[in-house]
């Protein structure tokens, strides 16, 4: 093979890997379930803000949106994402709050690909919901000075817990003598 064509692969290769570096996301597809159940959610909006990467920060390029079928799913196509570095994807419905703004264990963190699950949870169980983020871990979490644990330890956890769920309890009271 002569040098030339060797040369001439090489660009090829090179503007060929370039093409492809300027794919930074793929089309993708998901479901939306309720906290409470598990089961899908349909009619739900799932809206796609898709940002490009700048030097500092990142910008908007476009917002999409797509209504969830009977299975709960949605799907961004490859046009969607087509110059998306990042996709922030969030979900609503009447009668449902988004649970990541509730409970940081439905939140995702993989902004370069579209989430494999969205959750919402129903209005009358974001209280429900709330008292399980405050919930403590049942861990030793207290220790002596020799490192060994200190099974008191956790009530004051517990304890905590306790009046933060009492004081959700009692603003929602008030809120439905207002109601």
């Amino acid at each position: 093979m002569s040098k030339k064509r060797i040369g001439l692969l090489l660009i090829l290769a090179g503007a060929s890997a370039l093409a492809l570096a300027q794919i930074q996301m793929a089309g993708g597809k998901g479901q939306v379930l309720s906290t409470t159940d598990q089961q899908p959610v349909e009619g739900a909006t799932v809206s796609m803000d898709c940002q490009r990467s700048t030097l500092h920060n990142s910008v908007s390029v476009r917002l999409v949106s797509v209504v969830t079928d009977k299975a709960g799913t949605y799907e961004f196509s490859f046009a969607d994402v087509l110059g998306c570095d990042l996709a922030y994807v969030h979900v609503a419905k009447a009668g449902y709050v988004e649970a990541s703004s509730i409970h940081v264990g439905y939140a995702y963190t993989s902004y370069r690909r579209i989430p494999q699950y969205r959750y919402l949870t129903p209005d009358a169980d974001i209280v429900m919901l709330r008292l399980t983020t405050i919930t403590p871990a049942r861990l030793e979490i207290a220790f002596r000075t020799d490192g060994t644990p200190l099974p008191a330890g956790n009530y004051a956890h517990w304890y905590t817990a306790f009046f933060q769920a009492s004081r959700i309890a009692q603003n929602r009271a008030r809120e439905a003598v207002r109601a």
